[in-house]
């Protein structure tokens, strides 16, 4: 099963993208948020907008997929890797640097809650498996179980900076000790080595379908939009 999430605090308010320049002063905080965007995936193709604004438009989106909080295996996987409440890009750095998977910069989509069909994107990284399976490992708030994650080489904005100074939220729950064996294909490999290397093969064989959720036809309009 999944565990929930780490929990963002609520007082971040940053600097957003928004898709409509009548609303470019909006800063919601994150429980005025919708996530993901109203009727996703059906929104991506119905709504211009949201298309353009993913598209074509200000985050020149390459590749965008609907991503799960983390499942059970996977924070095991990532077993002590410390984690800040904001700083998404050096979540996913010293995730990278402890299981080599990709880092990967973007955007989270989300929709206004009191302004229906006025999209905000906010600055976020993330991780990609060796198989291409997306992780969100970083802290999300309540109600963002599901969210729309738009890979992107546009900066963030210039203000971006958290109001806030990140917190180190904590570490993830330790991976529990397994009994000793042996795998001779691997005389060298140790207890603690044993449980990464299975707890990411466990990763990629259970969970690769996990953020493939109809995500072709998104990404096909997002290569003929570029």
């Amino acid at each position: 099963g999944r565990r929930r999430g780490l929990r963002m605090p609520e007082s971040n308010v940053e600097a957003l993208f928004v898709s409509d320049p009548g609303h470019s002063a909006l800063r919601p905080k994150p429980t005025e948020l919708v996530s993901p965007p109203r009727g996703w995936p059906d929104s991506f193709r119905q709504n211009q907008a949201l298309k353009s604004f993913i598209g074509k438009g200000q985050l020149k989106g390459k590749k965008c997929r609907l991503v799960e909080l983390p499942s059970a295996t996977v924070l095991e996987a990532a077993a002590g890797v410390p984690f800040d409440a904001y700083d998404t890009e050096s979540n996913a750095s010293r995730l990278s640097s402890h299981l080599g998977w990709e880092l990967i910069k973007g955007f989270a989509v989300l929709e206004s809650a009191h302004h229906v069909g006025v999209f905000v994107a906010k600055w976020r990284c993330w991780n990609a498996t060796d198989s291409g399976l997306w992780i969100d490992l970083s802290p999300r708030p309540d109600g963002w179980e599901m969210l729309v994650l738009v890979q992107s080489d546009v900066p963030p904005p210039l203000d971006a900076t958290p109001q806030v100074a990140p917190k180190r939220v904590r570490d993830l729950p330790q991976c529990q000790k397994e009994k000793k064996i042996i795998d001779v294909s691997r005389p060298d490999e140790d207890d603690d080595e044993r449980a990464e290397r299975q707890a990411k093969e466990a990763l990629e064989g259970t969970w690769l379908a996990q953020n493939q959720i109809s995500n072709s036809d998104i990404n096909g309009a997002l290569r003929q939009s570029s």
